[in-house]
């Protein structure tokens, strides 16, 4: 088994996160090591870090911010930080609340097998007649809309770019982590701009859209609708760097 690092960004966690899962999962996948980072949270998120490091230190780190500087650089920091920990094969990141599951993580990394030649893996909420997917109808609508505006927009032939569950070759990091990202909630979609204007035509073989398994809404959304107003301009500045 190939070593891999998942970066887990956090903030304000504490009362959601399930250190079990994290526990149970790391003790059946040795090769599977977790970066948690606390980018601010004003609750006892670092103290629960803490305590879950202390039980496996091996598998997990942890950092933490004083000041809340957003998930694109949290988890910016974060990826760089996993390549001076170990030299792992394979970076990724998911979600705190565990929206999709860590046995996705085995999926995703199963694509890698499959085809050799990928280097980024990531994963798609479309709902089929096999996966058990649970999401907010309102907010999938919207999400729907959006993903129209950036397929016509950065021509992105992508279904789900906002899915947070990604994994990438390591050596595909400096490509996608170099420079900070423009925007706190978008950097999802900064990453196949970059990683479209590193490769030109062959991008499409680089990368591949994963349906996942399962994958359930946990509802306590940390987007703004300020966040969500300001999608189209910041994406306007996306395409304007990258296109």
């Amino acid at each position: 088994m190939q070593e891999t690092c998942i970066v887990i960004p956090c903030y304000n966690e504490a009362d959601r996160l399930e250190s079990d899962r994290f526990l149970e999962y790391a003790a059946t996948h040795p090769h599977i090591s977790f970066l948690f980072a606390d980018d601010g949270s004003t609750d006892n998120t670092a103290g629960l870090l803490q305590q879950l490091q202390q039980k496996n230190e091996q598998q997990f780190r942890f950092t933490t911010r004083k000041e809340n500087i957003g998930k694109a650089a949290t988890v910016r920091e974060a990826v760089l930080q996993c390549v001076g920990w170990m030299n792992f094969s394979f970076i990724g990141y998911f979600d705190a609340d565990l929206a999709t599951p860590l046995t996705e993580i085995d999926w995703l990394l199963e694509q890698f097998e499959q085809s050799p030649p990928l280097l980024l893996s990531f994963g798609s909420r479309k709902k089929t007649r096999e996966n058990i997917i649970h999401r907010n109808r309102l907010r999938h609508a919207i999400g729907r809309v959006y993903a129209a505006f950036l397929t016509q927009t950065l021509r992105l032939d992508i279904y789900d770019t906002q899915c947070g569950a990604k994994i990438f070759r390591t050596s595909l990091t400096q490509v996608l982590f170099r420079d900070a990202f423009i925007d706190r909630w978008l950097f999802d979609v900064e990453l196949f701009c970059r990683l479209k204007k590193a490769y030109g035509k062959n991008t499409r073989a680089m990368f591949r859209e994963v349906t996942l398994r399962e994958w359930t809404e946990k509802g306590d959304s940390r987007v703004r609708i300020i966040d969500l107003l300001v999608l189209p301009i910041q994406t306007t500045r996306i395409f304007f760097r990258y296109l």
